[in-house]
């Protein structure tokens, strides 16, 4: 059946379940951090290898890439999963050893939460991109989403883990393939992107003919990212222990939780800084002069993956019980928190589904490395990139596939 993929990857997920529980009932005989470091680079290629001698005596029709890279980051969704829960003390006796030994900086409040994040959020995006190539679709819009999602929590989770207060240990490097391969295919996604600039650069001349306040879209856009640098100047200057006033009050009445020992909500505000306030720049120039350039429907997904994933844990750790009380929210000054950090997480969203379904008024037919490539509607992200002398053969063979799986069953 055309789900084969999406099955064998979730069943190969599973393995996290008993391989946790079974390792920590030896959790005095793994408790040297190097033999983590060699059980948990074993399970990875044991994660990896079983897909693959599954699929390769079967017909499954093997098209995406990086099939077997799904399979490493669902097994990590597991067991994120089951760190998250055993730190609210949900369940127990499964990650015990590795959270004393490994990484005892995930069983923080912000580690729990990038957790729940990975386990939810990014096994979801996985079943949707492994259904798409079942059916011989494609995922781009939801890879970029991705990319921005997990190289933002790996961006907060390595440095963190070096200068925080529980320090590093060899486990830390089980990190490396989930940050190394997400910028891989990032920038494959980037470089081999369908050519949607005579399109997008149409309705780009149409709304730069004209001025700013008849595009009151754009308007709020430039006021709430305009807001959002001014914001993240302010806390990144208050966890850098600025001497203003503004940055010290800003500190101690409405985000305590900023100067956490973890360093998680430290090294976010640093990222929010060098990375967001440059990005929201080039959006508001974009959005005074639209250029059509493809660079911002492509960024605008990213930069939402990396805001969604990064407000997410924030916002779950600064009210989470189990954060020290001195760190928490304090009562009585919710709301401008709640603005602040709601703002912060959906605006993105939006600007980057209005990017995203800004070009669907017409067809546009162009070419791609030499190729046809039909545009239908980007919106509902059904481009078919395949040169039809190339594809058929692979077409062919997903249909003679399903119509055999339906005689059989």
């Amino acid at each position: 059946m055309a789900w084969s993929g999406v099955v064998v990857i979730c069943l190969t997920s599973l393995i996290g379940l008993p391989l946790t529980y079974s390792v920590n009932l030896f959790k005095d005989n793994v408790s040297n951090p190097l033999i983590i470091l060699g059980i948990g680079g074993v399970a990875l290629i044991l994660v990896a290898l079983l897909p693959y001698l599954y699929t390769r005596n079967t017909d499954i029709p093997k098209r995406d890439p990086y099939f077997y890279a799904w399979s490493l980051f669902a097994f990590a969704c597991v067991v994120d999963l089951i760190i998250a829960l055993e730190n609210d003390r949900i369940i127990h006796s499964f990650m015990a050893f590795y959270l004393l030994e490994g990484e005892p900086y995930l069983k923080t409040t912000h580690g729990t939460f990038i957790n729940y994040w990975d386990a939810v959020v990014h096994f979801s995006l996985y079943i949707y991109i492994l259904k798409q190539d079942s059916y011989n679709e494609r995922y781009r819009k939801a890879g970029l989403y991705w990319v921005g999602s997990i190289t933002n929590s790996l961006l907060i989770i390595l440095p963190a883990g070096l200068i925080g207060e529980y320090g590093v240990r060899w486990p830390i490097l089980l990190n490396m393939p989930y940050l190394c391969i997400p910028v891989w295919m990032g920038y494959k996604f980037l470089t081999n992107a369908p050519q949607h600039q005579t399109q997008y650069k149409s309705d780009s001349d149409q709304r730069g003919s004209q001025p700013i306040q008849q595009r009151p879209v754009d308007l709020m856009f430039i006021v709430v990212f305009t807001a959002a640098i001014g914001v993240h100047v302010l806390r990144a200057s208050a966890v850098l222990g600025s001497p203003a006033e503004l940055a010290k009050n800003y500190l101690q009445q409405y985000e305590p939780y900023l100067t956490d020992g973890v360093a998680f909500p430290k090294v976010q505000m640093l990222l929010y800084l060098f990375y967001f306030v440059p990005y929201y720049v080039l959006v508001i120039f974009d959005l005074l002069y639209p250029s059509g350039q493809s660079w911002v429907v492509d960024w605008s997904l990213i930069m939402a993956g990396a805001s969604g994933e990064g407000q997410f844990s924030f916002i779950g750790a600064s009210i989470h019980p189990y954060t020290p009380a001195a760190s928490q929210l304090p009562q009585g000054n919710n709301l401008l928190f709640w603005v602040i950090n709601g703002a912060l997480f959906i605006v993105p969203h939006l600007y980057a589904y209005r990017c995203v379904t800004m070009p669907t008024k017409s067809e546009v037919s162009t070419v791609h490395n030499g190729r046809a490539v039909l545009e239908l509607s980007d919106s509902q992200d059904k481009e078919l990139m395949y040169d039809k002398r190339d594809s058929s053969a692979d077409i062919t063979e997903s249909r003679k596939y399903n119509l055999r799986n339906r005689r059989n069953q």
